[in-house]
């Protein structure tokens, strides 16, 4: 096994700090969850309150790892960490924000959560993948594999996403719902393909590079 390098070990105590404002940043969802908010015209939200629960494991297990000697699982949990964060940001926050007249708009905190997820995911990279270039190679074809759907969902996130139902919505109705089937089709396949080849990626690095001894 090779020792770590020092980018490497600062990139992990990184996710363990990002994992610890997450999880910091969930405890007000949970009240409001569990209690509403009459400044906001909300009522108890289980829902809501689950999805910042699984926010609020995501950050502590961020914490943990972060600070802990790295495993095999390693980039699995880094990995599944962002995706829960994203997962619980985008329906918690569609869930708070038709609760009540006076929810405020939750872009920013939306954004927010994605960019912890995107900086846990890039910084669970460098620590897996160190200096082997065969698997970075494959994580720049994934994750422009699915910057399209990213692209997409950042429309509908930030209120932009009714020009594009706008403009597919002008070829009639026959063609929109071809149009939008293609779409998802795409996409899915674009989707797929590509975590498939971030998760090839990730298990290169317990193969041997080429021409020298395993790393590990």
């Amino acid at each position: 096994m090779t020792q770590d390098h020092p980018i490497q070990r600062l990139a992990q105590i990184g996710i363990a700090l990002v994992g610890g404002l997450v999880a910091l940043s969930a405890l007000p969802g949970i009240w409001i969850g569990l209690f509403g908010l009459e400044a906001w015209g909300t009522t108890s939200l289980p829902l809501l309150a689950g999805f910042e629960l699984l926010t609020l494991l995501a950050g502590v297990t961020a914490v943990l790892i972060g600070f802990r000697s790295r495993g095999d699982g390693f980039g699995l949990a880094g990995l599944c960490i962002a995706g829960g964060i994203m997962v619980s940001a985008v329906l918690g926050s569609i869930i708070l924000q038709n609760s009540g007249p006076d929810v405020p708009p939750l872009k920013s905190y939306v954004m927010l959560r994605l960019l912890a997820m995107a900086l846990i995911a890039a910084l669970t990279g460098v620590v897996m993948l160190g200096d082997r270039m065969d698997s970075w190679m494959r994580v720049v074809i994934g994750a422009a594999m699915l910057l399209p759907l990213a692209a997409l969902g950042g429309l509908f996130v930030t209120g932009r996403g009714s020009k594009v139902t706008g403009l597919l919505a002008g070829t009639g109705p026959i063609m929109n719902m071809v149009l939008w089937t293609l779409l998802a089709v795409v996409l899915g396949i674009l989707t797929i393909a590509g975590w498939h080849i971030l998760i090839r990626a990730f298990e290169l690095t317990r193969e041997p590079k080429s021409g020298s001894a395993d790393p590990e």
